[in-house]
C-alpha cells in the first residue's frame, strides 16, 4: 500500500470515528451547547477525540420507549 491508499484510509477511519460519536451523543439528553461542544471536541482530536468522547459519557441516556 502506498502513502495515498494509508492517507484516504486514515481519513475513511476519522470520518467514520466522527459519525460514530455523533450518532452516541443524538442518544444522550443534552442542551445544543453541550452537543456542539463535545461534537467539536471529537472533531479537533481527530484520532483520540471520539474515545474520549464516548468514555466520558457526556449528558444523561435517553429513554428509549419500550
Amino acid at each position: 500500500m502506498d502513502a495515498h491508499g494509508l492517507h484516504l484510509l486514515l481519513l475513511t477511519f476519522i470520518f467514520a470515528m466522527y459519525f460514530l460519536v455523533l450518532a452516541y451523543l443524538r442518544g444522550r439528553r443534552m442542551s445544543f451547547g453541550a452537543f456542539a461542544f463535545w461534537g467539536l471536541v471529537a472533531m479537533l482530536l481527530p484520532a483520540f477525540g471520539p474515545f474520549f468522547v464516548i468514555a466520558i459519557r457526556p449528558g444523561n441516556l435517553t429513554a428509549r420507549p419500550r
